[in-house]
Order: C-alpha cells, then sequence, then structure tokens
C-alpha cells in the first residue's frame, strides 16, 4: 500500500510539471482566410512594423506618383481668356441688380401699376378725447379708405394718395343737448413699411377743417389684408363759419383718439 501511495504521487507530480511547462511556453496563433485556405501569422509589433515598411515605402511612392507628378502638371497653362467671359457676365448681372434698386420715373410708375388700388373698410370706436369733448358721447364710426396704384417716391421715402369718406359722431349729455356728427372726407397718404403703414390726411369733418395720423399692422389672410391700429383726428372747431351746435365760445379744436380694425382688398 506504500508503494502503490509512492507511485500515485510521483504520477501525480510528473503530469502537474507537465502541465505547468505546456502553460509557460510560447504559444503560436494561425488565421484562417475566408477566400483561401492559407494561415495568417501574427507576430510581435516589432517585427510587425519591420514588415510594413516595405508597404510605407510603396504608399509613398504611389503618393508622390499620383499627386504630386510635376510632367503631369506642366501641360496645363492658366488662361485669363478662359475666365473673361464669366467676369464680364458677373459684371452685367452686377449693374442688372443695381438697375433694379435705382428704377427710373417710368419704371417706378409701373410698378405702382401693377399693384392696384387698394380699398379698406374700417371699423372704429374713440377711446380718448380732449377736454371738449368729455361730456359727449360716441358711437362706432365707419372708414373706407381707397389708396390709388401710384406709388410716388420722394427720396427715399416711398408713398401712395388715396381718398377717405369717414362717418363721425358724438352727442352731449351735460348739457343734454348739441350733436356734433355727420360725413368726414380726406385726402391720405400712405407710407408703407413692411407689415406696418403710416398714414397722414388732411381734410373736414362735416364743415369743419381736420387732420389725422394714424398706424396700423397688418397681416394677409387670404387675398385680404387685416389690420389693427390707432388714429388721431382733430377738428378745428373755429375753423369754420359757424361754431357747431354744443360746444362753447371758448372750444378751438375737438380731438380723439380711436383704435380701429381694418379689412383690406387690392384690386
Amino acid at each position: 500500500m506504500d508503494k502503490k501511495k509512492i507511485l500515485v504521487s510521483v504520477c501525480s507530480g510528473l503530469l502537474m510539471f507537465f502541465i505547468l511547462c505546456l502553460c509557460t511556453s510560447p504559444v503560436t496563433l494561425f488565421g484562417q482566410d475566408d477566400e483561401d485556405d492559407e494561415g495568417t501569422f501574427w507576430e510581435d509589433e516589432e517585427d510587425f512594423d519591420d514588415d510594413t515598411t516595405e508597404y510605407y515605402e510603396d504608399d509613398e511612392y504611389y503618393e508622390d506618383d499620383e499627386y504630386y507628378d510635376e510632367e503631369d502638371t506642366t501641360d496645363f497653362e492658366y488662361s485669363d481668356e478662359d475666365t473673361s467671359e464669366f467676369v464680364e457676365d458677373d459684371y452685367v448681372y452686377g449693374e442688372d441688380e443695381d438697375e433694379e434698386d435705382d428704377l427710373t420715373d417710368l419704371e417706378f410708375a409701373e410698378e405702382g401699376d401693377r399693384q392696384g388700388f387698394t380699398v379698406q373698410l374700417s371699423f372704429a370706436s374713440p377711446g380718448y378725447v380732449n377736454h371738449s369733448l368729455e361730456t359727449w358721447n360716441s358711437n362706432i364710426d365707419y372708414r373706407v379708405n381707397v389708396d390709388f396704384p401710384m406709388l410716388m417716391e420722394l427720396g427715399s421715402i416711398k408713398f401712395r394718395i388715396g381718398l377717405e369718406v369717414a362717418t363721425f359722431s358724438f352727442s352731449n349729455y351735460l348739457p343734454v343737448g348739441g350733436e356734433f356728427s355727420g360725413i368726414g372726407a380726406m385726402g391720405v397718404l400712405s407710407f408703407p413699411a413692411g407689415p406696418s403703414t403710416v398714414q397722414i390726411g388732411g381734410g373736414i369733418m362735416g364743415s369743419v377743417p381736420s387732420v389725422m395720423a394714424s398706424q396700423s399692422f397688418g397681416i394677409n389672410v387670404a387675398a385680404f389684408n387685416i389690420r389693427i391700429g390707432i388714429r388721431t383726428t382733430m377738428a378745428i372747431l373755429q375753423g369754420g363759419s359757424t361754431l357747431p351746435e354744443g360746444f362753447e365760445a371758448d372750444d378751438t379744436s375737438a380731438n380723439w383718439l380711436d383704435g380701429f380694425i381694418s379689412i383690406g382688398y387690392t384690386l
């Protein structure tokens, strides 16, 4: 029994020594290509760098031959005649753009004709009045404005000429009696600037001279132009032949500020 134990111990030791030798010995790896049966061998990095120097030299020679071959570029010559046609075309094109910016009087009038007549219907309600109208009640006013298709220019300012017919209505409640109402007519100058439009005008309101100024902002909805804005109107009471009924002798003007909404259509 002792000899068998010794023999087993010796065999076990030899087996462990053999396994240890296998684990510590260098291992060589082989790879298999997909297209052929030849093996691919991986070596250390230093050996790999030495083997690829030949490929680097080939790549460098290929780059010199492909991109830096002076013999291939000596035949190319730059000629001003080849680009003169394009330069002339660009120059002429630039002149055309300048001509569009600086329109002649005839071209400017034609551009205004293409805009057509613009008709606006406005609904307004006075919200602020001066002391002459403090005891007066107001109603909703209606205005119709027509801009002519003539776009004019004064320096860098462009404007259109139009006419306006408007209603106004104020009634005095203290003391009871007196009414300042009727129909007014004005000539209007409109200054468009993108979505904003500034208008100034002068004419009569009823039987007295009057002036107005407004500013509005609008957006296009289908074929219509919807605008909202504010407007101030001044009726010169002492400018008429007689003072309107209900005003006092020291009242020189009737001023009111209203907000309005308008719907416009260009014919």
